[in-house]
Protein backbone atom coordinates (compact mmCIF):
# COMPACT_ATOMS: atom_id res chain seq x y z
CA UNK A 1 0.00 0.00 0.00
CA UNK A 2 1.35 3.45 -0.78
CA UNK A 3 1.40 5.60 2.21
CA UNK A 4 0.57 9.70 1.68
CA UNK A 5 0.11 12.56 3.97
CA UNK A 6 -2.25 15.41 3.60
CA UNK A 7 -1.92 18.20 5.43
CA UNK A 8 -4.67 21.17 4.79
CA UNK A 9 -6.29 24.21 7.07
CA UNK A 10 -9.84 25.97 7.02
CA UNK A 11 -11.80 27.94 8.24
CA UNK A 12 -15.09 27.18 10.78
CA UNK A 13 -18.17 28.14 8.19
CA UNK A 14 -19.79 31.32 9.89
CA UNK A 15 -23.16 30.32 12.38
CA UNK A 16 -21.89 27.02 12.68
CA UNK A 17 -22.89 25.47 16.40
CA UNK A 18 -19.80 24.66 18.63
CA UNK A 19 -20.95 21.35 18.97
CA UNK A 20 -20.64 20.72 15.60
CA UNK A 21 -16.98 20.08 16.74
CA UNK A 22 -17.98 16.86 18.96
CA UNK A 23 -19.68 15.35 15.48
CA UNK A 24 -16.59 15.94 13.44
CA UNK A 25 -14.33 14.70 15.94
CA UNK A 26 -16.91 11.18 16.21
CA UNK A 27 -17.70 11.02 12.63
CA UNK A 28 -13.18 10.90 12.31
CA UNK A 29 -13.04 8.39 14.67
CA UNK A 30 -15.61 5.98 13.33
CA UNK A 31 -14.78 6.48 9.80
CA UNK A 32 -10.90 6.92 9.98
CA UNK A 33 -10.43 3.57 11.99
CA UNK A 34 -12.98 1.36 9.07
CA UNK A 35 -10.38 2.83 6.25
CA UNK A 36 -7.06 2.77 8.09
CA UNK A 37 -6.83 6.66 8.12
CA UNK A 38 -4.93 7.90 11.35
CA UNK A 39 -3.99 11.54 12.19
CA UNK A 40 -4.80 14.46 13.95
CA UNK A 41 -6.87 17.85 13.79
CA UNK A 42 -6.24 20.83 15.70
CA UNK A 43 -8.87 23.46 16.11
CA UNK A 44 -8.30 27.18 17.20
CA UNK A 45 -9.17 30.50 16.65
CA UNK A 46 -11.96 29.39 14.12
CA UNK A 47 -9.48 27.86 12.02
CA UNK A 48 -8.35 24.27 11.37
CA UNK A 49 -5.23 22.10 10.37
CA UNK A 50 -5.77 18.61 9.66
CA UNK A 51 -2.95 15.86 9.30
CA UNK A 52 -4.35 12.74 7.30
CA UNK A 53 -2.34 9.90 6.51
CA UNK A 54 -3.20 6.74 4.74
CA UNK A 55 -3.20 5.59 1.42
CA UNK A 56 -3.76 7.57 -1.34
CA UNK A 57 -7.21 6.25 -2.10
CA UNK A 58 -8.32 6.99 1.04
CA UNK A 59 -6.83 10.25 1.98
CA UNK A 60 -7.94 11.28 -1.35
CA UNK A 61 -11.57 10.35 -0.65
CA UNK A 62 -11.86 11.67 2.66
CA UNK A 63 -10.39 14.98 1.67
CA UNK A 64 -13.26 15.36 -1.04
CA UNK A 65 -15.65 14.52 1.69
CA UNK A 66 -14.18 17.63 3.57
CA UNK A 67 -14.08 19.98 0.77
CA UNK A 68 -17.81 19.33 0.26
CA UNK A 69 -18.47 19.53 3.77
CA UNK A 70 -20.36 23.01 4.85
CA UNK A 71 -18.75 23.51 8.30
CA UNK A 72 -15.33 23.95 6.39
CA UNK A 73 -14.41 26.81 4.46
CA UNK A 74 -11.62 28.55 2.52
CA UNK A 75 -9.83 25.03 2.11
CA UNK A 76 -5.93 25.20 1.52
CA UNK A 77 -3.99 22.08 0.83
CA UNK A 78 -0.61 22.68 2.63
CA UNK A 79 1.06 19.29 2.16
CA UNK A 80 0.45 16.32 -0.05
CA UNK A 81 3.02 13.75 -0.19
CA UNK A 82 4.28 9.97 -0.19
CA UNK A 83 5.41 8.49 3.12
CA UNK A 84 7.32 5.73 4.20
CA UNK A 85 5.67 5.20 7.67
CA UNK A 86 3.18 7.13 9.73
CA UNK A 87 3.74 9.82 11.95
CA UNK A 88 0.11 9.55 14.13
CA UNK A 89 -0.41 5.90 13.79
CA UNK A 90 -1.45 5.55 17.22
CA UNK A 91 -4.58 7.91 16.86
CA UNK A 92 -7.46 7.36 14.27
CA UNK A 93 -7.92 11.16 14.26
CA UNK A 94 -6.65 12.92 17.61
CA UNK A 95 -8.70 16.22 18.26
CA UNK A 96 -7.00 18.96 20.29
CA UNK A 97 -8.43 22.63 20.60
CA UNK A 98 -5.97 25.14 21.21
CA UNK A 99 -6.15 27.74 23.83
CA UNK A 100 -4.27 30.70 25.32
CA UNK A 101 -2.24 27.86 27.63
CA UNK A 102 -0.48 26.48 24.42
CA UNK A 103 2.61 28.53 24.22
CA UNK A 104 5.07 25.90 22.50
CA UNK A 105 2.41 25.67 19.44
CA UNK A 106 2.38 29.15 18.96
CA UNK A 107 5.73 29.78 18.07
CA UNK A 108 5.51 28.24 14.95
CA UNK A 109 2.83 30.82 13.99
CA UNK A 110 2.79 34.41 13.01
CA UNK A 111 2.43 36.65 16.58
CA UNK A 112 1.24 34.62 18.48
CA UNK A 113 -2.78 34.12 16.54
CA UNK A 114 -3.41 30.34 15.14
CA UNK A 115 -3.40 30.86 11.37
CA UNK A 116 -2.50 27.89 9.84
CA UNK A 117 -3.54 29.22 6.49
CA UNK A 118 -0.15 31.17 6.70
CA UNK A 119 2.06 27.99 7.74
CA UNK A 120 4.14 27.17 4.72
CA UNK A 121 4.35 22.91 4.55
CA UNK A 122 6.93 22.59 6.65
CA UNK A 123 6.01 24.83 9.12
CA UNK A 124 2.62 22.96 9.32
CA UNK A 125 4.43 19.48 9.82
CA UNK A 126 6.98 21.00 12.66
CA UNK A 127 3.99 22.29 14.32
CA UNK A 128 2.07 18.50 14.30
CA UNK A 129 5.29 17.46 15.24
CA UNK A 130 5.59 19.32 18.04
CA UNK A 131 1.84 18.73 18.73
CA UNK A 132 2.67 15.06 18.80
CA UNK A 133 5.60 15.01 20.91
CA UNK A 134 3.68 16.85 23.58
CA UNK A 135 0.50 14.38 23.64
CA UNK A 136 2.73 11.19 22.27
CA UNK A 137 1.84 9.12 25.24
CA UNK A 138 -1.96 9.64 24.66
CA UNK A 139 -3.96 6.11 24.61
CA UNK A 140 -5.33 5.73 21.09
CA UNK A 141 -9.20 7.21 20.32
CA UNK A 142 -11.68 5.17 18.93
Amino acid sequence: MQLVRLIYSSKLSPNTAPQELARIHHAALSNNAKVGVTGTLVFGNDQFIQYIEGSRVEVNHLFNLIQSDKRHQELLILDFTEITEREFEIWNMKLVLLTEESPKLFRFTEKGSFEPSKMSAATALAFLRQFKSNHGSDRVEK
